[in-house]
């Protein structure tokens, strides 16, 4: 199979695609665990871009996996797993579909194959021939996990229980916090400008104040004294919350990223704007202060941004006898939002594409036909933006409010919870919102910050650790400072204010999906990155959100998942761990159904692609029996709803063992009710050190090579260690680290785009010094490269545990 495309030489959305597909005469059905050999041959060889295999399941769904090939030398080979395809969100071959209902490739009604590329780079010309497909038979099944849980306790970093936030809502129905134990809910003050505060309900941990919303103008643009007004919002906000005897817990801003660039151009209105001073190119300035904002220019010439809002007629106007502008607007304003961006929008009135400027044109009036004159008026455009999304003319207009809300708000309370971002994931576009937003932001806002925010809508559910490790990497060794995740939206859909096309797309299976989503996402959180996940906002009721029979589902089988973390460790990377005393938290008080004592929990996520068995082996808490125990999992009735099913678990007073099955990316649970009070006074501290390189691309021409700087005195009495990376489509068998002389084979994270994953290694404490050399690479210059997001080491130690500070 031969493919061949030119994607351009400008950059574009991340789902630039192209693809050469083989319909198949007939279905075939392949083993789950099956692998497929791919072999290619490229007159072209280059780094910068790999080959996409993908295959459609049932004539519907279409799953693929990234980088499934290299193109860095002539002839290149590799194999992939079938079970680890993921659904090929929006960038399918042919704009087809990504959604089936079950979510996983299971090998069943194989119906086309396609091979090809996405990169939205502008990287032109492309292309190779597919010379090798075969198909491989699966190997021999994974021997049964061993998860051991310790009655010692466990503190990450400043973190000894699991934030109350992780399971957090936004817009759910009243009745819902006390119905599913949430932690956190969210409230947007719409301005941006007047404080709104309003305490926590009864069992919630904090409400997350959301200052200013999407579809309104920077006050930077429509308020002369917007210094004046953002501080006092912010210190209002702070001294409301004081009142009620909390810390305030403030977002600034909901979604810059979107409606402030996108067709809206909610910052883009020509009026807010020195337009007198406009000309082709210009750099625009602030109208009522005079100030320049990088980047934002003036033009006429519709082919000047490299991303367009509009049809090239919708870029035009026209003008009456008496001067005056017919639709007059820059853009489609947001519903409801007319008088805020400057009149109404009558695409019907603006000039047909063949009338040139000067030339006249009619349209039906209030009172009959009216001739309009053809014109173009002022744009603005970001030079940096090329894409829906908001780039670097955008930061000043939030960097400058939110620094004077921010600091306002810690001169009052210097425990108020601050956190800055844009509403998309850092990791957009292949990082691009990282350089363009996230990362200039930090910067400037670093010293009132405490935490950076995200929206995290359908793909992976397992994506985010890894950006909240590379935020955090780059605030400890740029700043000195942490920097938590605060999710202040999550939905297993897609957004359609962000995507369009996800309102008209199938959710086939929605229940199952939602259910296993929320939960994969919860789960995963916790067991990677305790301190640093503290809030997932789970979205909306209804439709493609949160419904009973699917989110609600998996927080009644969560619902004793809360308070003080214990050790807790799994022998197999695909399985994942977390383990609670739950009722050790006065952020989170037991609900009257639960009892007034306190249970272990034991969550155990299999986050790989196949089908696995697990033994659990759980130590009482320190100073504590089982009484009893239950095994909770979440079941798919005929009707499609999920359903809670609860059995018995036999215990000993001092331990328990229990055999599970789980299905790939499932979640099941433990509940021991206890007899005594855990105290965890001594457990195992856990400490994070990080390198300083980030983003490196790892090829067979370029490694990852940094060091890692440790307390000699902590490395010397670290009983465990581990090396953790956060990569970007690293192949099973395709790379490998080296700590000093020694080398450490890596296991493969496949993954979709957009996507970066966690890995933790174990390693020995006795190969690390005060400076520890760290080396990442391919294990063979045929493998397909990767990307290092970042890297660090983690030590484990047996200590006295202090109280954190509690959000």
């Amino acid at each position: 199979m031969a493919f061949a495309a030119d994607l351009g030489s400008q950059r574009v959305n991340w789902n630039k695609a192209a693809w050469a597909v083989q319909r198949l005469p007939a279905p075939l059905s392949w083993e789950r665990g099956s692998r497929l050999r791919i072999g290619i041959r490229t007159a072209q060889p280059r780094r910068d871009v790999g080959v996409v295999v993908a295959v459609q399941r049932q004539g519907q769904c279409w799953y693929a996996q990234s980088w499934a090939c290299s193109l860095a030398q002539p002839v290149c080979s590799n194999e992939i797993t079938l079970a680890d395809l993921l659904p090929a969100e929006w960038f399918a071959p042919q704009g087809e579909s990504h959604v089936d209902g079950v979510g996983i490739m299971d090998g069943q009604g194989i119906t086309a194959i396609a091979v090809g590329v996405c990169n939205p780079l502008g990287i032109g010309c492309v292309s190779f021939t597919l010379t090798d497909l075969q198909l491989l038979p699966p190997p021999a099944p994974a021997a049964t996990a061993q998860v051991r849980v310790f009655s010692q306790a466990l503190r990450v970093e400043d973190t000894n229980a699991v934030s109350p936030g992780v399971f957090g809502s936004f817009n759910l129905p009243a009745g819902h916090v006390a119905r599913y134990r949430l932690g956190s809910s969210r409230r947007i003050e719409h301005t941006g400008l007047r404080a709104d505060y309003a305490p926590p309900q009864e069992g919630e941990a904090f409400v997350l104040h959301t200052l200013g919303d999407r579809v309104r103008p920077s006050p930077r643009l429509t308020h002369p004294d917007w210094r004046q007004q953002s501080a006092a919002a912010g210190r209002d906000l702070a001294q409301q919350a004081q009142e009620h005897g909390q810390h305030v817990v403030l977002e600034y801003w909901n979604e810059p990223y979107l409606n402030w660039a996108n067709r809206n151009r909610a910052n883009y209105i020509p009026h807010l704007y020195d337009l007198d001073a406009a000309q082709e190119g210009a750099i625009a300035h602030i109208a009522h202060d005079g100030e320049p904002v990088p980047h934002l220019r003036w033009s006429k010439t519709y082919t000047k941004p490299a991303w367009n809002w509009c049809s090239p007629r919708d870029w035009r106007r026209g003008r009456d006898a008496h001067g005056k502008l017919h639709s007059p607007v820059h853009a489609p304003p947001y519903k409801g939002m007319d008088a805020v961006y400057g009149g109404a929008w009558k695409p019907s009135q603006h000039p047909p594409e063949d009338c040139p400027d000067g030339a006249t044109y009619t349209i039906q009036g209030d009172k009959g036909e009216l001739a309009l004159t053809a014109v173009t008026p002022w744009h603005l455009y970001d030079d940096s933006q090329f894409t829906h999304w908001s780039g670097s003319a955008m930061v000043p207009l939030y960097v400058q409010p939110a620094l004077a809300c921010a600091q306002a708000c810690k001169d009052v309370d210097p425990l108020a919870t601050v956190i800055i971002g844009w509403g998309n994931r850092p990791s957009e576009d292949h990082w691009a919102a990282w350089e363009l937003l996230y990362r200039p932001t930090i910067d400037a806002l670093i010293h009132v910050a405490d935490g950076v925010c995200d929206h995290d809508y359908g793909g992976a559910p397992d994506k985010m650790a890894a950006v909240y490790e590379l935020v955090d990497c780059y605030a400890m060794t740029r700043h000195g400072k942490h920097l938590s995740g605060w999710n202040s939206e999550c939905a297993a859909a897609t957004d359609p204010q962000a995507v369009p096309q996800a309102a008209e797309h199938d959710t086939g299976g929605a229940d199952r999906r939602k259910c296993r989503w929320a939960m994969h996402k919860v789960i995963h959180l916790l067991a990677m990155v305790p301190d640093k996940a503290r809030n997932c906002a789970h979205f909306g009721y209804g439709g493609s959100w949160w419904s009973d029979s699917g989110e609600g589902v998996a927080f009644d089988c969560m619902r004793a998942l809360r308070g003080r973390m214990l050790l807790s460790q799994s022998d197999d990377d695909g399985i994942l761990t977390v383990a609670t005393v739950d009722g050790t938290d006065p952020r989170c008080p037991r609900p009257d159904d639960l009892g007034p004592g306190q249970d272990l929990v034991v969550a155990v996520l299999n986050r790989s692609s196949l089908p696995r068995q697990v033994q659990v082996h759980a130590d009482a808490p320190e100073g504590c029996q089982l009484i009893s125990g239950q095994h909770l999992a979440c079941h798919e009735q005929n009707d499609g709803r999920m359903q809670l099913v609860v059995s018995g678990v036999a215990v000993e007073p001092h331990k328990a063992t229990y055999a599970m099955s789980l299905e790939a990316g499932e979640v099941q649970l433990l509940r021991f009710p206890l007899q005594g009070r855990f105290a965890g006074r001594t457990g195992i501290q856990r400490r994070q050190y990080y390198a300083a390189e980030i983003l490196t691309a790892v090829d067979a021409q370029q490694a990852y090579v940094s060091s890692v700087q440790l307390p000699i005195t902590q490395a010397g009495k670290a009983v465990a260690a581990r090396l953790r990376l956060a990569v970007e489509h690293l192949a099973h068998g395709a790379g490998e680290a080296w700590i000093g002389q020694q080398r450490i084979a890596l296991p493969g994270r496949p993954d979709g785009e957009n996507a970066a994953r966690l890995l933790d290694v174990a390693i020995d404490p006795q190969w690390l010094s005060a400076e520890t050399e760290l080396r990442i690479q391919l294990s063979d210059p045929q493998c397909p490269g990767f990307r290092v997001v970042c890297a660090s080491i983690l030590l484990d130690s047996e200590e006295d545990l202090e109280p954190e500070r509690q959000v």
